[in-house]
């Protein structure tokens, strides 16, 4: 080829004026360097092969993955097994993917916008008379655009390894603004139509024949679908992909004598040297004389007829051939990177391959048109790592939360006839059916393009009254305008709440219930198809021993804790339970403050404890509403049994207390609430301290005021999926603001309950409170007195080992404090210098880089910080990293603790929240259980992940902010110290995950992953 041409015509002016085309790939006898291509060439490889991540096949083993890489993958590609997903997702999660393999950074918003263009936008592709007649070249210039805005992110990474390598690769030929230039040309041209679209096609494919009407009988499950084909090879199965589906479908080539000598013989035609042919991919790739039923997709083909398919880089079998020198002159660099992407990006779109899962088919048990019941299918952990190791056998959707879940789903959702679903949705308030709506709209936008940590801007530098606060009923004063959505929000959130809180809506509840959990399934399939897969698996059912696993596991487990050895009586909210149980009770947990406040008639008033003997087994519940001890002194089955309706009883008060104090009140509308609206308020915008909290505080202000004026107002949701009466909400709000005492991360766990006090080897325990954790009831006391005088059999690590077995968040939460207070406090080192002894502030032999914390903006925000969160002030420089660490944790960690609800929504029998003793069936009723779903897929509107990167805040030069001045004093040494403590930060997050990771791999462990950054957010969301 010469001149700037591509497929056939001239190009647009500005492609020509952006890059040199295709010159920087093939020869161009008028360029003053003729070997220019070759340059180019060699920086696209050099560039490709220094790539930071690299992606695995499918079927490798999680251990020879690099953690932190997939991780951070399926974060920004969701599973989405559910339904086909629209085409601008799978565009951008192709383009997503390839830029963190090449840089390990993300896309603005504006940078998707303009990956999407490049997919989308073909007029650079065409000639300028063309342009003209359809847009006036307006199309062109977004095209354009869009390469600036992509070369403007691929510089944010010049320091990368990638880049750094092409800059080498170019020894000085192309200077390296050049550089940045070839490769955003590569990137927009090569890796945007091509990959994005061709993957678009294979997941449209894979859902092809996912037929919505599921038979009952066996052979149905054993029936080959597309994605088996896929995953049998995906590798082929891409390569038939391509060979249907020309991305681009023509090629413009000069021949040469084997092309004239090919045309001689089918046409008869003498065809000069040189001559410009334009070739139909489309045609030649369904040439009946190379293919064989050329009209027919079929993976399975010949490896010799898959290498004669042919695209704008060549044919296959010369792309893929291991003599470089062999390989078309349009051999494409990326071509083996650019499958892999496809793999995996089409295996997180594609649904779920039911005729492979062994495991899964043999748990199903049908008998006609019987479905399977739930608790046949959860069976205790699968051991998916262990089984992605063996090749022949891995199984793709190796996220045990698709394998348990989404297959009892798909056997279930075309149950609901639609004569059966109209019967439930006229159960349904005009309330509800808006509001299910209204969520509906919300997901579809923001799951399509969901904030990074990226878009996080740096603060703005606002008057306090700006902030324009507002006091609202069960809350504190919270900020009605938000920095980080400053121009997107306002008008239709207020329109939104306003048509919410009209008097149009009446409280009403209504009582239908669902016929049987396969209806409720099939409902939570059909209107509410954006709820996340669990972290958690395992809530299903309500044995005696999930119940165990739900107190020292579940949201609630900061709540359990040991009794005192020869205790009579246990002081309750609302009794003194004096019963004979304590004799055997070694643990507790007590739901039953809520107990304390009346409920709407013919509901129960919740409250409940739950008590546990050494070994962990539930043997009693307290019910408050009854004043009764209920035990399982009866295994009658049936919901009518007194034990059954006890259990949920506690769970469901459980998840109540936990959502409305500690996720709610406490951590939403007290601590995250104070870090942001005190910090925005009282720092100046360049203040260092206010620059570090940013991540942290991002969009709290959108977050907590749609919950004020949406959940807790009257009316609201929480009105209406709990039984209380307004003012009793109210003054259960009151309550817990009331009795709000601050306390740091660590001291969410009992005392008892801590590490510390349970690894002690067993003389130390004997010693401490007779009791050993995992010992044999039938143990006496002179073994105990016996092993004092044994040198010590189990070391403290075992101990510690067995209890963290048992009880995670006594490693957990302790362990990911420490890392964020590790942060905090090298933060403060690297600004104010390390603290002074006493006796080195006696001496004066050690100075700080300027005074701590004594300007006025800094003064007034410490004492701004205490008012709301009860303190009488912050003494010393430790006190307030404590503080400040808390206000963290409890926006990252503690949110995701307690506010991480939806698991124990997929079994829909497993929690209520309206609760009657005098019904036949414990099931939720329509209504309630849509609007706890509701609830639940509002959670699912990710904020930045606490992983992502967000080291283009760091650091920032303090400057003048009117009054309260500040001296510059960012130095070149402050700002690699706040990198290296940054990276720092990632680097024990990412060793934090591993670990927990590690643990989940052991056979038969109990997944625990409130505390695992991996699924932390680095602010709250709702």
């Amino acid at each position: 080829m010469k001149d700037f041409q591509t497929i056939g015509w001239s190009v647009s002016s500005s492609l020509i004026k952006y890059c040199e085309s295709n010159h920087i790939f093939l020869p161009n006898p008028s360029h003053p360097m003729p070997d220019h291509h070759l340059l180019s060439r060699k920086i696209i490889h050099q560039w490709l092969a220094a790539f930071p991540h690299t992606l695995k096949n499918l079927h490798d083993s999680c251990s020879e993955r690099n953690t932190a890489t997939y991780r951070y993958l399926t974060r920004i590609v969701p599973r989405h097994p559910k339904s086909e997903a629209n085409k601008e997702m799978i565009y951008l999660a192709v383009g997503e993917t390839l830029f963190f393999l090449a840089t390990g950074g993300s896309l603005t918003s504006d940078e998707r916008d303009a990956y999407l263009d490049c997919v989308k936008n073909p007029f650079t592709f065409l000639p300028d008379w063309f342009n003209f007649l359809v847009a006036g070249h307006y199309k062109e210039n977004m095209g354009y655009e869009s390469y600036g805005k992509f070369q403007a992110a691929f510089a944010r990474h010049a320091q990368g390894p990638a880049l750094q390598a092409a800059f080498e690769a170019a020894g000085g030929k192309m200077s390296k603004c050049e550089v940045i230039r070839l490769i955003t040309m590569a990137f927009c041209l090569g890796a945007a139509p091509a990959p994005a679209k061709l993957t678009a096609d294979i997941v449209h494919r894979l859902w092809s024949d996912q037929s919505d009407e599921i038979l009952a009988g066996q052979d149905a499950y054993k029936q080959e679908k597309m994605v088996d084909l896929f995953y049998e090879n995906p590798r082929n199965f891409i390569k038939e992909s391509a060979r249907l589906y020309t991305v681009l479908p023509m090629v413009s080539v000069l021949s040469n004598a084997r092309i004239a000598n090919d045309v001689k013989t089918h046409t008869g035609a003498d065809l000069p040297a040189n001559t410009r042919i334009h070739c139909s991919l489309t045609d030649a790739n369904r040439d009946p004389n190379e293919f064989t039923s050329p009209d027919e997709f079929n993976p399975r083909r010949s490896a010799i007829e898959l290498g004669k398919i042919i695209t704008w880089n060549g044919v296959e079998s010369d792309i893929e051939g291991k003599n470089k020198e062999s390989r078309p002159p349009r051999y494409c660099p990326g071509h083996d990177l650019s499958i892999l992407v496809m793999k995996f990006v089409a295996s997180r779109f594609a649904p779920v391959m039911i005729s492979r899962n062994q495991e899964s088919q043999s748990s199903i048990q049908v008998n006609g048109t019987e479905l399977m019941s739930l608790n046949s299918l959860v069976k205790p952990k699968l051991d998916v790592e262990n089984s992605l190791s063996d090749g022949k056998n891995a199984h793709p959707d190796d996220e045990e939360s698709e394998i348990v879940i989404i297959i009892r789903e798909l056997y279930t959702r075309t149950h609901l006839d639609t004569k059966t679903e109209k019967h439930y949705l006229s159960s349904l308030d005009g309330y509800t059916r808006l509001i299910i709506e209204l969520s509906k709209l919300a997901l579809k936008g923001w799951n399509a393009k969901p904030p990074r940590a990226i878009d996080i801007a740096e603060p703005c530098n606002l008057p306090t009254q700006d902030l324009h606060l507002k006091r609202v009923d069960c809350a504190r004063y919270v900020a009605t305008w938000d920095e980080d959505d400053q121009n997107r929000w306002h008008c239709h959130t207020k329109l939104v709440n306003k048509i919410l809180n009209s008097a149009l809506w009446p409280l009403e509840d209504q009582e239908l219930q669902f016929n049987s959990i396969d209806d409720m399934i099939a409902w939570r399939w059909k209107h509410f198809p954006s709820m996340p897969s669990p972290n958690n698996p395992q809530w299903c059912g309500d044995s005696d021993d999930l119940m165990s696993r739900f107190a020292f596991f579940g949201l609630a487990c900061h709540h359990t804790r040991k009794l005192d050895p020869g205790m009579e009586s246990m002081e309750l909210h609302t009794a003194t339970l004096t019963h004979s149980i304590l004799k055997s009770a070694h643990y507790v947990n007590d739901m039953t403050a809520l107990s304390l406040f009346a409920v709407r008639a013919p509901f129960d008033r919740y409250g409940a404890a739950a008590y546990f003997d050494r070994e962990r087994r539930l043997i009693g519940i307290y019910l408050s509403h009854r004043d009764e001890l209920v035990m399982p002194m009866s295994h009658s089955c049936g919901l009518d049994n007194d034990w059954t309706y006890a259990k949920y009883m506690w769970r469901s008060s459980a998840l109540a207390e936990v959502t409305i104090r500690d996720h709610l009140l406490t951590t939403h509308f007290i601590e995250s609430n104070t870090l942001t609206n005190v910090s925005r308020q009282f720092l100046p915008a360049a203040h260092p301290l206010r620059i570090f909290l940013k991540p942290f505080t991002y969009r709290t202000v959108t977050i907590n005021y749609s919950a004020a004026t949406s959940l807790v107002n009257a009316g609201g949701l929480c009105h209406r999926i709990w039984g209380f009466e307004y003012d009793e909400f109210v003054k259960l709000c009151d309550y817990v603001i009331a009795h709000y005492r601050f306390r740091t991360m660590p001291d969410w766990i009992p005392d008892n309950m801590k590490l510390k006090k349970n690894q002690q080897n067993n003389h130390e325990k004997e010693n401490v409170d007779n009791h050993v954790i995992g010992e044999n009831n039938e143990k006496s006391e002179h073994n105990h007195s016996n092993q004092v005088h044994e040198t010590n059999g189990v070391s403290d690590k075992n101990q510690s080992e067995e209890w963290v077995e048992h009880y995670p968040i006594a490693e957990d939460l302790p362990a990911f404090w420490n890392i964020v207070r590790d942060y905090v406090r090298r933060f403060f080192e690297i600004e104010y210098g390390k603290e002074e002894s006493k006796e080195e502030e006696k001496k004066g032999t050690m100075k700080s880089e300027r005074t701590f914390m004594i300007e006025p903006c800094e003064r007034r925000f410490i004492a701004e910080l205490c008012k709301p969160l009860g303190l009488d002030g912050i003494p010393s420089r430790a006190h307030l990293i404590d503080v400040i660490t808390q206000l963290m944790c409890a926006c990252t960690g503690i949110h995701e603790h307690v506010g991480h609800v939806g698991d124990y929504l997929f079994d829909p029998s497993f929690i209520g929240t309206k609760l009657r003793r005098d019904l036949p069936s414990l099931l939720p009723s329509v209504q309630n259980y849509s609007l706890m779903l509701v609830l639940t897929v509002l959670t699912a509107m990710k904020m930045p992940g606490l992983m992502e990167d967000w080291s283009h805040l760091i650091p920032r030069v303090a400057t003048d902010n009117h009054e309260d001045k500040l001296p510059s004093i960012i130095t070149e040494e402050q700002v690699k110290s706040h990198l290296d403590n940054y990276y720092l930060f990632k680097h024990q997050l990412t060793e934090r995950m591993e670990k927990i990771d590690k643990r989940h791999r052991m056979p038969d462990t109990f997944p625990f992953q409130s505390f695992n950054p991996s699924f932390m957010e680095c602010s709250v969301s709702v």
